[in-house]
């Protein structure tokens, strides 16, 4: 329990540095990740070890489709702010807009993802035996 102000800007400061912490991993994590991806990329299915249990590491396709809200709304006369989904809702209604015109702001971005599967008894065996 914090008692006065004093603790209670310790634990405040405390809270930061936690959040600061946190990002340096992040940004660590994802640089592991990538050396990780750029090295399955180049072998293929990596067989590692997650604990006890065996796990296929493979590089696969992520499809996002993803809506410029900012050339949609320059479209429509209206600021990014004002184009929420009610507001995308009532201009359908009122027929300004349709989905065919919604469609010609969806861009479709790929990237690649780091997949974990179980390891198949028949791929561990494949695994230990090359060299």
């Amino acid at each position: 329990m914090i008692k006065n102000p004093a603790e209670a800007n310790g634990r405040f400061r405390e809270v930061q540095e936690l959040k600061v912490q946190r990002s340096n991993i992040k940004v660590q994590e994802d640089q592991r990740n990538e050396l990780l991806m750029s090295y399955v990329k180049k072998t293929g299915p990596v067989m590692v070890y997650k604990g006890d249990q065996a796990v296929i590491l493979e590089v696969k396709p992520k499809t996002v489709k993803k809506l410029d809200k900012a050339a949609l709304a320059e479209s429509l006369g209206l600021s990014v702010k004002q184009l929420s989904a009610a507001t995308m809702a009532k201009l359908v209604e009122k027929g300004q807009l349709t989905s065919g015109r919604i469609a010609e702001f969806e861009k479709v971005e790929v990237t690649d993802r780091l997949a974990q599967r179980k390891a198949r008894k028949r791929e561990v065996e494949q695994f230990r035996n090359q060299k």
